[in-house]
């Protein structure tokens, strides 16, 4: 029954969206330190980014992670404006295919999304608040579908445990990992 599968599409995707606005705020640190809160192993951020000069000036990719079983990922961030000098705390976004966020040059299409260019123009409108905005870049290729498609489908070679692994990776890697810095 395809509609059971759009409906479990569809519960687990709002399943995750809750939990990752659980997560809540971030912790105002340094983004690059490594505190181990949790017992899952927590990676260490390598410095190998190379931001672009069409990024704005709060907008850096901030390394890649080393996850098992998933491969790296670069994690690409979002600091409003002040988040260096104040002690505020902010609420996170978490978005997938990172990679088209923020940046033309690493967008796998050639068009960034403007994250960065919105957020900015709503919180100067007032009708938004600020936030740290977390760009997890996706994998390559077919790889991209399985990890965010969580149920058998037949244009996409997967059985939706690439799916699970990633939103597991989500949960308990990447949140933990933002909360920490």
């Amino acid at each position: 029954m395809h509609s059971s599968g759009r409906f479990k599409w569809s519960f687990w995707g709002l399943v995750v969206l809750i939990l990752l606005a659980l997560s809540g705020c971030s912790r105002k640190g340094n983004v690059n330190e490594n505190v181990a809160t949790s017992p899952t192993p927590i990676p260490k951020i390598s410095n190998t980014s190379q931001a672009s000069e069409s990024l704005t000036i709060e907008v850096a990719a901030k390394g890649t992670v080393h996850i098992e079983n998933l491969g790296e990922r670069r994690i690409f961030v979002y600091l409003p404006a002040g988040y260096e000098t104040d002690s505020e705390r902010y609420p996170v976004v978490y978005m997938h295919d990172g990679q088209n966020v923020f940046n033309t040059n690493t967008s796998s299409l050639g068009k960034e999304w403007r994250v960065e260019e919105i957020i900015d123009q709503l919180v100067a409108d007032g009708t938004m608040e600020k936030v740290i905005v977390i760009g997890v870049a996706a994998s390559e290729g077919s790889e991209r579908g399985m990890e965010y498609v969580p149920f058998p489908k037949a244009s996409i070679p997967t059985d939706g445990t690439s799916a699970e692994e990633f939103t597991q990776y989500f949960i308990k890697t990447v949140i933990p990992y933002v909360d920490s810095a």
